[in-house]
């Protein structure tokens, strides 16, 4: 019950700051950096009972169903999320995806990975998201700045490489079960 009147405290702020769009880029930022904390977290929920001695199978399977139920509302918490964040963008005059500096363009990216890696997005997304979630997820595409910038030198060798935002652990397991 608190995180949804946080989540729509949230909202409401975002909805607000049309009046004051010398704030926005400021709580943009605070959204999206809560996202990819959120989406950190909800990896190392994850990934938790893989750390655990598994002789004792029941013992495992119990930590395996916990973390999994943990999982299910982490994701669905980053899933709301979408809503502030595309309220934020929605302002008609706010336009983070012209001119967008390097650090905007990076919070936009850990965002599009953790939708990919976790399944919010695409049709995945639309099977497991409400129509606003999914109607927010629109939102925040049309108003994404390019992913890669016309700046970048070896791309893949070093920003994709070694970001940050996909632990390895993480991704390894994630890549196995595709």
């Amino acid at each position: 019950m608190s995180s949804n009147a946080v989540l729509a405290a949230q909202t409401k702020l975002a909805r607000g700051l049309g009046a004051r769009l010398d704030c926005v880029d400021g709580y943009l930022v605070e959204l999206l950096t809560l996202f990819a904390d959120k989406g950190t977290q909800t990896q190392m929920v994850a990934m938790a009972p893989s750390g655990y001695d598994t002789r004792d199978k029941e013992k495992y399977a119990n930590l395996r169903q916990d973390s999994e139920a943990r999982v299910r509302d982490m994701k669905a918490w980053l899933a709301a999320l979408l809503i502030p964040i595309s309220e934020l963008l929605a302002h008609e005059k706010y336009h983070p995806d012209v001119g967008a500096t390097p650090e905007l363009v990076g919070h936009f990216r850990n965002l599009w990975f953790l939708c990919v890696v976790f399944g919010i997005s695409g049709s995945a997304g639309r099977q497991k998201l409400s129509d606003h979630e999914v109607a927010a997820l629109g939102i925040i595409a049309e108003k994404t700045p390019a992913l890669v910038l016309e700046s970048a030198n070896d791309y893949v060798d070093s920003d994709l490489e070694y970001n940050s935002i996909l632990r390895k652990d993480f991704a390894s397991s994630v890549s196995l079960s595709i």
